[in-house]
């Protein structure tokens, strides 16, 4: 188990990738996509920040505006994002990581590279 003062340090890595589809069967594959993604931020000692979990299945509690909105908030707090594969192919991801671009904020699209930038910020004590 990882202690508290480890996660102090850790960096928090934001998912983005697709999460609608015309079947609710392809929702619950981009969920699973992404939870896999956040697992491996997890394994890797950083913190993963995964907004399909956060409102999976929402869909008409409030309109898709609102939550794109939402995820930008929270991704302004993260220290990088993990673009996955096919993250081109979603308004809401492709505007995450124009988002990101703007502010600053490391856009990773690979998990080797990953899997070395998670741990030199851990290597770096968390710094970004």
């Amino acid at each position: 188990m990882t202690s508290a003062p480890a996660l102090a340090v850790a960096p928090v890595v934001y998912i983005a990738g697709r999460y609608r589809g015309a079947h609710e069967c392809v929702v619950f594959r981009n969920i699973q996509r992404a939870r896999e993604a956040a697992e491996l931020v997890w394994q890797c000692g950083g913190i993963a920040l995964c907004p399909h979990l956060n409102t999976a299945f929402m869909g008409g509690v409030v309109p898709d505006e609102a939550f794109l909105a939402g995820d930008l908030v929270l991704l302004e707090r993260c220290d990088a994002v993990f673009a996955m594969h096919g993250w081109r192919e979603s308004v809401g991801a492709t505007g995450e990581v124009k988002h990101a671009g703007k502010r600053g904020i490391p856009v990773i699209q690979d998990e080797t590279e990953l899997r070395s930038w998670i741990a030199e910020r851990l290597r770096a004590g968390g710094a970004r």
